[in-house]
């Protein structure tokens, strides 16, 4: 078997790659260029500290007025506006996150790029996470994994299309 090379309009050429394989269908059908471009994902920007502690796997919950129905996993992308000092609330933060919160609020690392990625597992009104709020929604995250280097990005409101 020989693999076909797509061209521009979603039809097979005549060339042939060495691999010895045909494209799978679906590839010559909307071309190749066509599927490059939908390799996207959802993204949230969040505020310094709280993006950063998602990424390390210390917050475990993003709290959000609204809910959402979307689960899967998402990129965190770090909003150009920190978090006001006040809602920081650091008192109520437990001890050993307390100076990792503060460094990342004071230095704004990574405003304005994607630094890894987290999956949204639930969405409920009644975490027992030490991170939810009351009255809030409550968007229940794990398996964070950082990026080696944190991509720009240019974010938006609510969860929004991302193409790495």
């Amino acid at each position: 078997m020989t693999r076909q090379m797509p061209t521009g309009n979603g039809t097979n050429s005549s060339r042939t790659r060495s691999r010895g394989y045909r494209l799978p269908h679906h590839v010559a059908l909307v071309g190749w260029s066509t599927l490059c471009r939908s390799r996207s994902m959802k993204a949230l920007s969040i505020k310094q500290p709280w993006a950063q502690l998602i990424i390390i796997g210390a917050k475990d919950v993003e709290n959000r007025s609204q809910r959402t129905n979307f689960r899967g996993r998402f990129a965190v992308h770090v909003s150009l506006k920190r978090a006001n000092y006040e809602d920081l609330d650091v008192d109520a933060i437990p001890r050993g996150l307390q100076e990792p919160v503060m460094s990342a609020w004071e230095r704004n690392t990574s405003a304005g790029r994607v630094i890894g990625t987290v999956e949204l597992v639930d969405c409920v009104r009644d975490s027992n996470s030490i991170w939810a709020i009351d009255d809030y929604w409550h968007w229940v995250l794990r398996d964070a994994r950082p990026y080696s280097r944190s991509r720009p990005a240019k974010g938006q409101l609510g969860l929004w299309e991302w193409a790495p």
